[in-house]
C-alpha cells in the first residue's frame, strides 16, 4: 500500500462506545474492526432490504427538509433499501436528539454505498468475503481507493465485481469523501466515516449522547 493514502485510523472492539480516544489507534489498514453487528440485526437487515417499496410520503418530506437539494440528489440515487435504511435511522436519531444535523447525519451515513451498485444477496456474499478473505480484500480496497481519489468525478461507480466488492467495503471513506465534495457540514461527512467505529476519535464533531442514539438506530 501506498504511503498517503490512508484515511482513516483502525478502531479496536469495544463492547460498551468509550467516552473518547483512550487507548492509542492501531496502525492504519483498511482492516479495521469496528461496530459489529448481530447477526439477528444482519439477517433483519436483508430481509427488510428485499422490499421494494419506496418511501412514505411523510419520510420522504422529513427527508427533504433536512438535506441540501446536492445532498438529496445523492439519496435518492441510492436504492431503495438504502434510502428506507438512512430515512429511518436519520428520523429515528433526530427524533431522540431534536437535532438536525444528527438527523441528517443519520440520513447520509451509508452513502459511500452508492458506488458499489450491489444488490441484497451481493452484499451478503461481499461482508463474508471480506472475513474469510482479510489480505485479498484489503488489496482490493487499496486498488479502489488509488482510483476513487485520482478521479475527478463526484464518486465513481464500480464495473466489475471485485470493484464492487471494494466499493462496498470502503463505503465509510467514500462516503466521507462524497458529502466533502458536495460541502456537506462537517460534522455529517465525519460521521459517514466513524459510524462503524465503537469510539469517539479525538476530533468528533458529536457528543458521546448523540453518537449512541446514532448507533443504536443504526443498529435497530
Amino acid at each position: 500500500m501506498s504511503s498517503g493514502h490512508y484515511p482513516g485510523n483502525v478502531a479496536m472492539h469495544f463492547t460498551e462506545p468509550l467516552e473518547r480516544e483512550q487507548y492509542p489507534p492501531s496502525p492504519p489498514v483498511w482492516g479495521y474492526k469496528g461496530r459489529r453487528s448481530k447477526w439477528r440485526h444482519l439477517a433483519d437487515r436483508f430481509f427488510r432490504s428485499l422490499r421494494r417499496t419506496h418511501l412514505s410520503s411523510r419520510s420522504d418530506a422529513w427527508v427533504k427538509s433536512v438535506l441540501t437539494e446536492q445532498e438529496q440528489q445523492v439519496f435518492f440515487a441510492q436504492c431503495l433499501a438504502d434510502q428506507r435504511h438512512g430515512a429511518g435511522v436519520g428520523k429515528r436519531s433526530f427524533q431522540l436528539t431534536d437535532s438536525a444535523m444528527v438527523g441528517r447525519a443519520g440520513v447520509l451515513h451509508d452513502i459511500g454505498k452508492i458506488d458499489c451498485e450491489l444488490n441484497t444477496p451481493g452484499r451478503a456474499v461481499a461482508t463474508i468475503a471480506k472475513q474469510v478473505f482479510p489480505l485479498t480484500s484489503t488489496h482490493w480496497m487499496q486498488k479502489r481507493w488509488d482510483a476513487v481519489i485520482d478521479t475527478n468525478e463526484l464518486h465513481l461507480p464500480a464495473r466489475s465485481w471485485r470493484e464492487k466488492f471494494a466499493a462496498y467495503w470502503l463505503h465509510p471513506w467514500t462516503g466521507q469523501r462524497l458529502l466533502r465534495r458536495l460541502g456537506s457540514d462537517p460534522a455529517v461527512s465525519q460521521w459517514a466515516l466513524h459510524h462503524h467505529f465503537r469510539y469517539l476519535p479525538h476530533d468528533s464533531i458529536f457528543t458521546l449522547d448523540q453518537a449512541k442514539v446514532l448507533w443504536a438506530s443504526d443498529h435497530d
